[in-house]
């Protein structure tokens, strides 16, 4: 029997789900148990954020887990050390591997949350190339190629693609016309709240799009305009098979997606082949259920043959279910990598994002 935790570290809240993998014995999969907990933060405070965290590993029965991987949105450095994060400021300084390493007693994977992303979405589905949009406090990218391991996913910036590069507002890096200022879940919910009255939530905003109200439409058009022109670009340096979104705003606004899919194939030369927008599988668990596999793939192998993967979403809730899933194989996960992540300050609302016709 064999336990892994998986942690994904957000802007706003952490989601830590703890997988136990019974025996494998021959011609039968490994059973496997699910429990998950979500907690948000409270006080601003690195201390704060910490406690919360491993009082949620703890209420899951963690103990000493055999592997432990960790979706992470700051920038490390070599040795794992914070050294930025603009929505958490305090985590800067934090020695995030060692701290794991001491509270589970072993070394722990970190990796971007769009690289874990997109190795989950590119695993679940048949297609040579994946891009991964993940669309939260910030926007999070990743280009995943069929059996790409951990490793070989390539991480990259995409809420810093400049989409408006004559825009009045500065997004969070200081320049102009970033995708972030228009995509990300913070920029989105303020427009929407500008053009209501009141606070909107993502539900509320999918809510009033099904109803067909103007402000739920206008709120959006933004950021299907700017994403609409990014997958337009994505196509031409990449060509991904899939465009795959996610995130807390793509999950929670499914309407989005079609919006997106039909701005892009309009905004590309004739003749482009179009990537397949399509909504993220895993939801706004894709980087949770892709650290869940990698920190799977270093365990050791079960003694009988492999058993071929599956390419369902593990379903998990705040109470242990069981399911069945396969007993995965082994290979190291990237350990460091770098993102930048909205600050949570929402700037004055910008001009609407003008789209030639």
């Amino acid at each position: 029997m064999s336990r892994v935790l998986a942690i994904d570290v957000g802007g706003t809240k952490a989601a830590v789900r703890a997988v136990t993998f019974g025996a494998v014995t021959r011609g039968t999969v490994a059973e496997r148990t699910v429990a998950e907990r979500t907690v948000r933060w409270e006080d601003g405070t690195a201390a704060g954020d910490l406690r919360r965290l491993r009082e949620a590993a703890a209420g899951l029965g963690a103990g000493r887990p055999d592997a432990v991987a960790v979706a992470f949105p700051g920038t490390l450095d070599a040795s794992g050390v914070v050294t930025r994060w603009p929505t958490r400021p305090s985590w800067r300084g934090i020695d995030l591997p060692g701290l794991l390493r001491e509270w589970f007693g072993v070394r722990p994977l970190i990796g971007d949350d769009a690289v874990f992303a997109a190795y989950a979405e590119a695993h679940a589905r048949d297609v040579p190339t994946l891009f991964y949009l993940g669309l939260g406090t910030g926007v999070g990218g990743a280009y995943a190629r069929r059996g790409d391991p951990p490793e070989r996913v390539t991480p990259c910036e995409a809420g810093h693609v400049v989409v408006r590069p004559d825009a009045p507002e500065r997004c969070d890096c200081g320049r102009h016309g970033c995708l972030q200022a228009y995509a990300s879940g913070p920029r989105v919910l303020a427009e929407a709240r500008w053009l209501r009255g009141r606070p909107v939530t993502p539900s509320e905003l999918a809510a009033g799009l099904r109803a067909g109200h103007r402000w739920a439409h206008a709120a959006l058009d933004p950021a299907v305009a700017a994403l609409g022109l990014t997958v337009a670009d994505l196509a031409e340096l990449l060509a991904p098979a899939v465009v795959a979104i996610g995130g807390g705003l793509g999950a929670g606004v499914p309407a989005l997606t079609d919006r997106v899919r039909a701005e892009a194939t309009r905004r590309l030369r004739a003749g482009t082949p179009a990537p397949d927008v399509r909504p993220a599988r895993f939801g706004a668990r894709a980087s949770l259920e892709g650290a869940v596999l990698a920190a799977t793939r270093t365990l050791p192998p079960p003694a009988t043959e492999p058993i071929p993967p599956t390419t369902e979403p593990t379903r998990s809730t705040t109470e242990p279910t069981r399911s069945t899933e396969p007993a995965p194989t082994t290979e190291p996960a990237r350990t460091t990598e770098r993102k930048h992540r909205h600050d949570g300050r929402q700037p004055a609302r910008p001009a609407p994002l003008a789209v030639p016709r």
